[in-house]
């Protein structure tokens, strides 16, 4: 059926023979049945899938949802998918909560971040990976990696960049001023270094200064998260010294304090606490 572009008739076939008793001897055996079966389903119509869905084993479900949510990122079809994906969610807790995310981006471009972390809490981020590419397409604060127990960056930039189409430009055109988690910052600095090492290995054919040019966006960005982290850095060293001198002031050691403030004033002259600190040891 699938060699003639019978999909309807295989439809049919998917869904009144007990394919779920179908004898998969391997993870291989498993992946080329369902990736058959979502062709098909493609081919017919989504209107169906969930007939088959029904009919088939575990695995095969799970995998068979999976390459739906693949599809869901090149198909014209995103409104049969997602009403099929909504089916699969009523007896799948996973898939229902990740549809919900995706019918917001995908119908009204909308992420709730609030919404991606409780999601990530409950269920890791590393069988989620499309998340991040969602919520930098969105220009959202992707700090939400950092709730995740099973996150690996190197492994998390290697599947954003190979797994979705576009996903560079998303990358070279994220505003590092959206990560507000100043802890998320060295993880999302390092993503940006694997991100940057991916493409030079993409392009290892190319020129110096073509290899250059390539990776310039992603450059930019990754220069400014680590001008954002050498600033968080430095207030906290600020804070650190401020209360440094305070300290010393409350303890009555006027001359230290004084003299740790004359340095910190030569590093930070316009930091607003420096005239409160002068009159504290007056």
């Amino acid at each position: 059926c699938d060699k003639c572009g019978e999909y309807d008739k295989a439809i049919h076939y998917l869904t009144h023979f007990n394919i779920g008793k179908y004898p998969v001897n391997s993870h291989n055996d498993v992946c080329d049945l369902s990736e058959k079966i979502v062709k098909i389903i493609d081919g017919a119509s989504y209107n169906g899938g969930y007939n088959v869905y029904r009919n088939l084993g575990d695995k095969c479900r799970e995998l068979m949802a999976n390459s739906i949510i693949s599809n869901l990122y090149v198909s014209d079809k995103k409104t049969e998918i997602l009403d099929l994906l909504d089916d699969i969610g009523k007896e799948n807790e996973r898939i229902g909560k990740k549809t919900d995310i995706y019918r917001s981006y995908f119908t009204d471009g909308i992420v709730d971040v609030f919404k991606l972390e409780r999601y990530i809490l409950l269920y890791g981020l590393m069988q989620n990976i499309d998340l991040i590419a969602i919520a930098m397409d969105k220009q959202k604060d992707i700090s939400f990696i950092l709730s995740a127990g099973d996150f690996d960056m190197q492994k998390c930039a290697y599947l954003c960049c190979r797994n979705f189409a576009g996903f560079y430009e998303i990358a070279e055109n994220y505003n590092a001023a959206n990560v507000v988690e100043p802890r998320a910052l060295p993880d999302v600095l390092k993503f940006y270094d694997y991100c940057i090492s991916m493409k030079l290995l993409d392009n290892e054919d190319k020129t110096s200064e073509e290899k250059e040019k390539l990776i310039a966006g992603l450059y930019k960005v990754k220069t400014a998260i680590k001008n954002k982290l050498n600033k968080t850095e430095f207030e906290k060293m600020a804070l650190s010294i401020k209360q440094s001198i305070r300290k010393s002031i409350n303890d009555g050691k006027l001359a230290d304090a004084k003299q740790t403030l004359t340095k910190y004033q030569q590093i930070n002259p316009n930091d607003g606490d420096i005239q409160e600190l002068l009159k504290l040891m007056q």
